[in-house]
């Protein structure tokens, strides 16, 4: 939260800080709304396979979690699982209430959490631990074949002439000047177009990526965007731009006004 308030360019991306302020009735209410609209876009949104398939288990080892912490036998036992239980329900709340829920961003919040929670359910000897492996197991090759798909451009032969290309498009036109600062050597584009090419930036050269166009806080404080032209007439009346060249992956564009968004 403190990242997101401090580093991070959509607006609503911090929606989940109001929690922390106003009376504690309205804070719960705003809680509730988060929680109940978050947990449809988590249930029922777009989602890979696997990673529909990670949140049912997060679901599901929450929920034996809290069965173990009913049922067992032994009483550490039991205080072990209702542990592992509240820890995991509170990390889906979280997500929730900060919609933390896109582009596998609650894969990488609860990932941690829940290899905890199943490597103390089986130090524990709970027998359920088992089916939760072979699940995996069985998940393995959707597992594979996910990654192959996101990673494989990064491995292909034409990885080196692209980057190439889109270097000998910008040079002369990026600099890295280190007396302007972070965002004066930064190049802002869009997250379809955060791709291979740009290891052609030249060194000192930061990428941000854009997930919306229309949440972006202004003013923007990226000095050097890559537009399409689709996304200069969306943000020429609110970005002040001055074309610099056309590259492979958009044309580049200078933000006049970059200087205004520095903290």
């Amino acid at each position: 939260m403190s990242f997101s308030a401090l580093a991070s360019p959509y607006p609503s991306a911090v929606g989940g800080l109001g929690l922390l302020t106003g009376n504690p009735s309205g804070s719960a209410v705003l809680l509730a709304r988060a929680v109940r609209d978050g947990a449809a876009v988590w249930l029922t949104g777009d989602a890979e396979p696997l990673e529909r398939a990670f949140r049912f288990e997060v679901l599901a080892v929450t929920a034996l979690c809290a069965w173990s912490a009913w049922r067992d036998s032994d009483a550490a036992a039991r205080r072990i699982a209702a542990a592992m239980s509240l820890t995991l329900a509170l990390v889906i709340v979280g997500n929730l209430a900060l919609r933390n829920t896109g582009s596998w961003q609650d894969y990488r919040t609860a990932t941690p959490v829940l290899l905890m929670a199943v490597l103390t359910a089986s130090a524990a000897r709970f027998r359920w631990t088992w089916a939760v492996v072979a699940a995996n197991l069985a998940l393995a090759p959707v597992a594979v074949a996910t990654f192959d798909d996101f990673h494989a451009e990064r491995f292909a032969t034409d990885r080196e002439p692209r980057i190439a290309q889109f270097a000998a498009a910008v040079d002369g036109v990026i600099r890295f000047d280190p007396a302007l600062g972070g965002w004066g050597n930064t190049v802002l584009v869009s997250v379809d177009r955060y791709d291979t090419p740009l290891m052609g930036l030249p060194r000192g050269i930061a990428v941000s990526a854009v997930f919306d166009w229309t949440d972006v806080a202004l003013p923007v404080r990226s000095r050097y965007l890559l537009l399409t032209d689709a996304e200069v007439q969306r943000l020429t009346p609110r970005v002040p731009l001055r074309k610099l060249r056309d590259t492979p992956l958009g044309e580049l564009y200078e933000n006049t006004g970059w200087a205004r968004g520095r903290p």
